[in-house]
């Protein structure tokens, strides 16, 4: 079955594997973050994570960022599309205690 969409910024249907880094460079502690997954079809492009907006830090100091990516425009297959993004968090906050990533159809907690 095929499909006709053009959508930007859809969040990709699933999450697959979450990983973290922390590395200093020049006294800045830098937090690097990457997120594979799965889109809904082949030709999905420009895979991000986007941290969500807050009024006031979270409590648990569990930050949430959604895996998001750009539908391919026209025609889409059924296939899946493996998806992989990075995020480079620099003096990110002191009370960060880990991210949770959010797809479409599953989210992963991953601790520091």
């Amino acid at each position: 079955m095929m499909k006709v969409l053009s959508i930007e910024g859809l969040m990709i249907k699933e999450v697959t594997d979450v990983s973290l880094e922390i590395s200093q460079n020049q006294g800045q502690f830098e937090l690097k973050i990457k997120a594979t997954g799965f889109a809904l079809a082949a030709g999905w492009s420009k895979p991000t994570l986007e941290l969500r907006s807050y009024d006031f830090p979270p409590v648990d100091g569990i930050y949430e960022f959604d895996f998001k990516g750009q539908a391919p425009e026209g025609r889409m297959s059924n296939a899946l599309e493996k998806m992989l993004a990075h995020y480079r968090w620099t003096n990110y906050p002191k009370d960060l205690k880990g991210v949770r990533i959010h797809a479409g159809e599953n989210s992963i907690l991953k601790m520091l």
